[in-house]
């Protein structure tokens, strides 16, 4: 007995020591991708030594002689961390995403290889300037440098789905720069709903609803229908592996010296984005050969979007204004249509789409002179009548890179401006402060004027801009590109008026302000909707009752959206049932869905709504032998709301939290995978604010309550002291899951706290941070 206990323990030994070996393999083969960080990397390509320090938080400071070096360095290091994301864009772009995820991914290949990003991409390659060309080549050879520095040891997403990257190239960085714009400007949401509501009999103010364009063509129920497909075959592409949803208001803004504690001009900013693992952005910092600039940049494209160099800062917010349009063509014949007066056959050609573990696809695309036919998208092998093509600025020819590395150098208000004449990308507004003590903001991007399907754009000097406005500050909103200034946007009950309010006092603003400012979850349109509410259902419940006991509560409510607070679950919910039980009866709750997703939007309109005594979309077109009125489609949705609650959360109205169903998740493009979930995903943890605060954080109706939708990045600048400026963006630099760095971000972004921002080149030099050496190889660096 005593020999085959012996003999047990030997062979559980044996087990136990190839377990632990095939677990050290597997962990070698998982962390061989982490960074290299120290030391010295001989790369073809380079013409002197370039340095990248590493900062704590992972953030690279490149320095270097020439500009060639600088942009070979920012791919490489991006690469280093980020080189999955990087592909997986330009496959997203390109339509190559089921050669690596299967037949599930078709449909969003099928979209955008019909919206021909990858060849709109191949042609503006072909007509850049010089400098843009040769900036975009070296951060291209960097990555490759990258590629084959790590040989077969890739990031475990490549391991998992068992395949190689091809080389990357300047066209890629082009496709990923159009795919950023199309997931920051959905505007074909709101045309497309215009039109498929336009599909249904009677609805009243459409144009209210869905404005500020309307439609350009008459509304029909065959346009209806064709337009509701489409719009749904949109957002099934779109929405696979990148956010569909419009995002919610960003906030911009800027204080001068004379509002300022420290005499110089402050600015504060987070732009509103898919809130994603790993983060849209890159934190980097650029030094040498004419600049010395540190923002966020774009994964796959160089050069810095928003940031500061050493004599301007600026940030950026989406501008509302069109940017794609439907044209329904008039058909001539199966292959042919009118424009112009002119007969014009459509192009044709053939796109083929490999399919992981599946037959390849074959898929015919349409084009007019317009763009793209995309009712194909929807044909089934039929031809859907009359076709309807589609244009986007983001398929037209801009040297935006130009624009930006001008930006990325620009030393003042003339200069930032010339810099932004040239910008094409999307319309975006780019808010400005100097070392001078100046602040501004100007509006650039391609804006498509209203009328005919050829339209040109609005030109630059009609854009709005600001320039040192009396009051010493600016504040701005996403708002529509030819609003003059931006405050007539910020009506009571919107964050940008409680921004505009907390910058307005007489005190000086320090930087401490601007952290509890930037992080604030008061919400007066919650409240003031809220109030509007309790005037309407006074006496309309039995004392007693839990209906009765939620009216009382809300007598002294301030609109804070913290996550302890019943108030702010139960306002949330109503708006969100009022928004149902008003426009769903005409439009059909699939419209409504859609609406949702258009940002602030439907919330603004609802609010609007029941200000009014009287409106035909009160009356509920289901019971055609009640008519109902406000107050009966509110009593309705608010009893309802209630007991949803208290289905969800129980009976006790104190023990309802907006943090139990307001939940803050980072999704990893593999999370859906119970395998690799646990590794990849980062959440959900119960998160503050809502759609109408200053921190604003957006649910997804469809993710069962996740805020997948907030501030990307939170950036506070100092323009007297760089050093002094603070950023967080979660949930961390890398995007590798066993990369210490790819969370470290996430518990200061929860708290509300920042990292500092390093730019002081000599003190980056004897800091002692972890310093990596890019060399030529077959010679010494300089």
């Amino acid at each position: 007995m005593q020999r085959g206990l012996k003999i047990t323990l030997l062979i559980l030994t044996v087990i136990m020591l190839a377990l632990a070996g095939i677990c050290s393999l597997g962990y070698v083969i998982v962390t061989g991708s982490l960074p290299r960080t120290t030391g010295t990397i001989t790369v073809a390509g380079l013409d002197s030594r370039v340095r990248v320090y590493r900062d704590g938080y992972h953030i690279p400071h490149i320095i270097a002689e020439e500009s060639r070096g600088l942009f070979f360095a920012q791919g490489f290091v991006t690469a280093q961390d980020r080189l999955w994301q990087m592909d997986l864009w330009r496959r997203s772009a390109r339509g190559r995403l089921a050669s690596i995820l299967g037949p599930e991914a078709a449909g969003a290949d099928s979209l955008m290889l019909t919206i021909g990003i990858h060849r709109a991409a191949d042609e503006i390659a072909a007509g850049l300037s010089v400098e843009s060309l040769d900036a975009l080549q070296a951060y291209t050879d960097g990555v490759n440098a990258c590629i084959r520095q790590l040989g077969d040891r890739l990031p475990v997403e490549f391991i998992l789905l068992s395949y190689q990257p091809a080389d990357w190239t300047v066209s890629d960085c082009i496709a990923v720069s159009r795919l950023f714009a199309w997931r920051m400007r959905a505007d074909w949401r709101r045309e497309m709903l215009s039109r498929a509501a336009g599909g249904t009999s009677n609805v009243p103010g459409l144009e209210a609803l869905f404005g500020p364009e309307p439609a350009t063509e008459p509304h029909t129920i065959n346009n209806g229908n064709v337009y509701t497909k489409l719009l749904a075959a949109f957002e099934r592409g779109t929405a696979f592996l990148i956010s569909s949803q419009t995002p919610y208001a960003s906030l911009g803004w800027a204080v001068s010296g004379i509002r300022s504690a420290t005499g110089q001009p402050l600015m504060a900013g987070a732009p509103q984005t898919a809130l994603t693992i790993p983060s849209l952005w890159y934190e980097t910092h650029l030094f040498g050969s004419g600049y010395d600039v540190y923002g966020l940049s774009l994964p796959g494209f160089p050069g810095v979007l928003i940031g500061q160099n050493s004599s301007i800062a600026w940030n950026i917010t989406a501008a509302g204004g069109s940017v794609s349009r439907c044209i329904r063509e008039k058909a001539a014949g199966p292959d042919s249509y009118i424009a112009g007066g002119k007969v014009h056959s459509f192009t044709s050609r053939y796109e083929r789409i490999p399919v992981r573990l599946d037959s390849a696809r074959s898929l015919l695309v349409r084009e007019s002179i317009h763009g793209p036919v995309v009712s194909d998208l929807i044909a089934g092998g039929r031809v859907v009548a009359p076709p309807v093509s589609f244009r986007w600025t983001g398929l037209e020819y801009g040297d935006d890179l130009q624009a930006l590395l001008d930006l990325n150098r620009a030393g003042d208000w003339n200069e930032f401006r010339r810099a932004l004449s040239r910008f094409h990308l999307l319309p975006l507004q780019f808010v400005y402060a100097d070392n001078d003590g100046n602040i501004g903001m100007q509006t650039a991007g391609s804006v498509l004027q209203p009328g005919a399907p050829g339209a040109g754009y609005h030109a630059f000097d009609r854009l709005p801009f600001i320039y040192n406005p009396p009051e010493g500050f600016i504040v701005i909103a996403d708002t529509p590109v030819l609003t003059r200034f931006p405050a007539s946007l910020s009506g009571p009950v919107l964050p940008a008026a409680r921004l505009t309010q907390l910058l307005g006092g007489d005190e000086f603003l320090s930087i401490k302000d601007f952290k509890d400012i930037q992080t604030d979850i008061v919400s007066p349109f919650a409240r003031q909707f809220m109030e509007r509410i309790n005037v309407l259902m006074k006496n309309r419940f039995e004392i007693g009752t839990l209906y009765r006991s939620i009216w009382h509560k809300f007598d002294n409510w301030s609109g804070a959206m913290h996550t302890g607070s019943a108030e702010a679950v139960f306002y949330y919910t109503l708006i969100q049932r009022l928004i149902d039980n008003i426009y769903a009866d005409e439009l059909g709750t699939g419209l409504v869905a859609s609406w949702k997703k258009t940002g602030i939007e439907p919330l603004l309109r609802c609010s609007a709504l029941i200000m009014q005594d009287r409106s035909p979309w009160f009356d509920d077109r289901s019971t055609p032998n009640v008519r109902e009125d406000l107050a009966a489609i509110v009593e309705k949705s608010y009893r309802e709301s209630a007991d949803d609650l208290m289905a969800r959360l129980g009976d006790e109205y104190s023990r309802w939290s907006w943090g139990a169903v307001h939940r803050l998740s980072f999704h990893h493009p593999l999370g859906d995978n119970a395998l690799f979930a646990p590794s990849f995903n980062l959440g959900p943890f119960p998160v503050a604010g809502s759609p109408s605060t200053i921190d604003a954080f957006a649910v997804q109706e469809d993710q069962a309550g996740s805020a997948s939708e907030g501030p990307g990045a939170r950036l506070i600048i100092d323009l007297g002291r760089r050093d002094n400026s603070l950023v967080i963006m979660p949930p961390g630099q890398s995007g590798q899951p066993l990369d210490e760095h790819y969370k470290d971000q996430l518990v200061f972004y929860r708290e509300k706290l920042y990292h500092p921002v390093l730019t002081d080149t000599a003190r980056i030099k004897r800091s002692g941070l972890d310093l990596l050496m890019l060399e030529s190889e077959g010679k010494h660096g300089r």
